[in-house]
């Protein structure tokens, strides 16, 4: 023990300011870390509530098919009508056709008697 130099009284003041310094900052950094984990956590309940709301105002799955389903229904039977229509207009542009060529037929016939008679 006679090698060790003695701890003088200043020495211990100057020890204990260096630990209270310490331990004023590991509470001041301690302090400042919870209130930013309290920001965070009260960001996250934000998002959370926005999410809730979000998935509130969503359709439910079985009423979205249902809906979906006679929506395809309706579309289906439209497209259905406009097929037919359009049928019909292939039908008449084909009986235009043939009314014109019936014509056309009709005027050379005609021509060709008269040429006969002539």
């Amino acid at each position: 023990m006679a090698d060790h130099d003695p701890v003088t009284m200043r020495d211990l003041e100057n020890l204990e300011k260096l630990m209270l310094s310490r331990f004023t900052s590991a509470e001041t950094a301690t302090k400042l870390a919870s209130e930013a984990l309290g920001q965070r956590l009260e960001h996250m309940n934000e998002f959370r509530e926005e999410i809730k709301d979000y998935t509130a105002r969503l359709m439910p799955r079985d009423e979205c098919t249902l809906k979906s389903g006679s929506c395809s229904k309706s579309v289906n039977i439209k497209l259905d009508d406009l097929m037919e229509f359009k049928n019909q207009l292939k039908g008449k542009a084909s009986q235009n056709s043939v009314a014109f060529a019936i014509i056309i037929a009709l005027i050379g016939a005609g021509g060709t008697l008269i040429n006969m008679f002539k």
